[in-house]
């Protein structure tokens, strides 16, 4: 219970929330960042970043099921965190799995 009591606190601070929607504007600055001529240093590291920005959206959505207990699983938002968090780690996924085929490619 003080763990649930903890994660409502954590979750619903104000400055929790800061810091989410700062890493939502970060993540959107960052995916606007690839471009067609970038060097694979910089793609490796859009690509790390994009996978922080993914772990940040998962602990985010772990902390809201512990806020909402047992009893309350799948409100709105919750669902919609492990969507965005699910869907950020594919196109992680696919990203790396297209730089492993394009570099192929360039042999």
């Amino acid at each position: 219970m003080a763990r649930r009591r903890y994660a409502f606190g954590l979750v619903t601070h104000r400055v929790f929330e800061v810091f989410i929607t700062t890493a939502i504007l970060c993540n959107v600055v960052v995916m606007a960042m690839k471009r067609h001529d970038q060097s694979q240093c910089f793609a490796a590291g859009l690509f790390w970043a994009n996978l922080v920005f993914s772990c940040i959206y998962f602990v985010e959505a772990v902390l809201k099921v512990k806020r909402c207990g047992q009893s309350n699983l799948t409100p709105r938002n919750v669902v919609f965190c492990f969507r965005i968090s699910k869907v950020s780690a594919v196109s992680g996924v696919g990203d790396a799995c297209a730089n492993s085929l394009l570099s192929l490619w360039e042999v």
